[in-house]
């Protein structure tokens, strides 16, 4: 009986995942779309700063766009002022959208030294329903970024956050 009902919620529990993963498709997305605003900490330094515990305020604006060219939340660590993201398709259901980004590109500092970008930025868009005004449209919100020396692989700026958004 016990491996019955192990069994069981085993299979509820991966075909729940299932259905939350289905591709929505860029008319199920746009009720997410808009400018998100909240608080996110967490731990971000350079090669001349160490890695401290930071905190501070993010606006984040959801597209449905494949690419484009992002300010880092804290510039003040990162030689770069903008960095490419590449996002995937979001998946999900009508109530719960998530879309990953992913940080990728190469570059030369002013001083001619080769660099790499790397690093995702997740978001997990809720929507809460009419009953929430103020609050009905809220994200999870994590961005990992990291600038290195191409040649080395040795960090010269790295930022870690997580926070929570709202529309």
């Amino acid at each position: 009986m016990k491996r019955f009902f192990s069994t069981a919620v085993v299979l509820l529990l991966i075909a729940g995942t299932v259905v939350d993963a289905a591709t929505l498709n860029r008319r199920q997305f746009r009720k997410f779309h808009g400018r998100y605003v909240g608080n996110v900490s967490g731990i971000a330094g350079n090669a001349s700063l160490r890695s401290e515990p930071v905190a501070g305020r993010a606006r984040i604006i959801v597209t449905s766009r494949r690419s484009e060219l992002l300010v880092p939340l804290l510039p003040i660590f990162f030689e770069r002022p903008r960095h490419r993201i590449l996002w995937r398709q979001p998946v999900g259901n009508a109530r719960r959208a998530t879309l990953v980004g992913l940080y990728r590109g190469n570059y030369t500092n002013p001083a001619g030294v080769p660099m790499r970008v790397s690093g995702t930025r997740r978001l997990v868009l809720r929507d809460r329903g009419p009953a929430f005004r103020q609050l009905r449209f809220a994200t999870g919100f994590s961005d990992n970024l990291t600038e290195s020396f191409a040649v080395t692989g040795q960090t010269s700026a790295s930022q870690n956050l997580n926070g929570l958004l709202r529309k």
